[in-house]
């Protein structure tokens, strides 16, 4: 009946190379210039910071900084 169609593997392995190229050429400057203002620690790792407002909210946070009733006086 119907047959399915397979890509050639050359034919792919061209088509990803030229993306690759072509993605490189387009978005270079601008991750150039990502980088140099978001510099990564010495290992490759974003920097730490004491700023953890991209976090996303968690709930049990509340119950964290929440004084708790038994105090001692």
């Amino acid at each position: 009946m119907y047959r399915r169609a397979r890509l050639p593997l050359p034919l792919v392995a061209g088509a990803v190379g030229i993306g690759i190229m072509s993605g490189s050429f387009i978005f270079r400057p601008a991750l150039e210039e990502y980088w140099s203002q978001h510099p990564t620690g010495v290992d490759g790792s974003p920097p730490t910071t004491a700023d953890h407002s991209s976090q996303p909210f968690s709930s049990t946070k509340g119950a964290e900084e929440a004084p708790s009733s038994a105090s001692p006086k």
